[in-house]
C-alpha cells in the first residue's frame, strides 16, 4: 500500500473508533467506560505500531531500490567506460594500420619513381649509343667502335627491358604492400 492509502486507512480506523467511543461513552455506564478508552488507546496503539511497520518496510524497500539503482549506474558507468576505452583502443589500430598503408604506399612509389628515373637515363643512354653507332657506321675506320657500341647498345636495350618489367611488375602490386 502507498503511504497516502495507509494514512487514510489509519484516519478512517480512528474515526471509526472515536465515533465508537463516543456513542458509547453516552451509552455505557461510567464503570465500562474506562475500559472502552483502554480499549480504544489499545486499538489506537496498534493502528500507530502497524503504520510505524508498513513506513520502516516502504523506507527499506526504497532504500534497497535507491541502492540497487546506484549498483546499476555504477555497472552501466563501468560498461560505457570500458566500451570507451574499446573504442579507443580500435581507434588507435585503425590509425596504426592506416599509417603503415600510407608508408607502404609512398615507400612503392618511391621505389616506382625511382625505377622509372633508371629507365629514363638508359633510354638517354641507349640514344646517345645511337648516335655512336651511327657515326661508327659513316666513319669506316671505326668498325671497332660499331661493333662495341652496338654491343653497349644491346646491353643497354636489355637493362632497359628489364627496368620496363620491374616498373610493370610494381604498378600491377597492390597498394598495401
Amino acid at each position: 500500500m502507498t503511504k497516502l492509502n495507509l494514512n487514510a486507512l489509519c484516519a478512517a480506523m480512528l474515526c471509526t473508533i472515536a465515533g465508537a467511543a463516543s456513542a458509547a461513552s453516552s451509552t455505557v455506564p461510567p464503570a465500562t467506560e474506562d475500559i472502552g478508552q483502554a480499549a480504544i488507546d489499545y486499538n489506537i496503539s496498534v493502528v500507530r505500531d502497524t503504520q510505524m511497520q508498513i513506513e520502516a518496510q516502504a523506507r527499506a524497500k526504497a532504500e534497497a531500490e535507491a541502492q540497487q539503482a546506484a549498483e546499476a549506474q555504477k555497472a552501466r558507468e563501468a560498461a560505457e567506460n570500458k566500451a570507451r576505452v574499446e573504442r579507443a583502443k580500435a581507434d588507435r589500430v585503425r590509425a596504426e594500420q592506416n599509417r603503415a598503408a600510407a608508408k607502404a604506399k609512398a615507400e612503392k612509389a618511391a621505389k616506382l619513381e625511382k625505377y622509372e628515373d633508371e629507365a629514363r637515363q638508359l633510354e638517354l643512354e641507349l640514344r646517345r649509343l645511337d648516335v655512336e653507332a651511327r657515326r661508327a657506321e659513316v666513319e669506316s675506320s671505326v668498325a671497332d667502335h660499331k661493333a662495341s657500341a652496338e654491343l653497349a647498345r644491346d646491353r643497354a636495350q636489355l637493362e632497359l627491358e628489364k627496368k620496363r618489367v620491374e616498373i610493370e611488375r610494381l604498378k600491377a602490386q597492390p597498394a598495401a604492400e
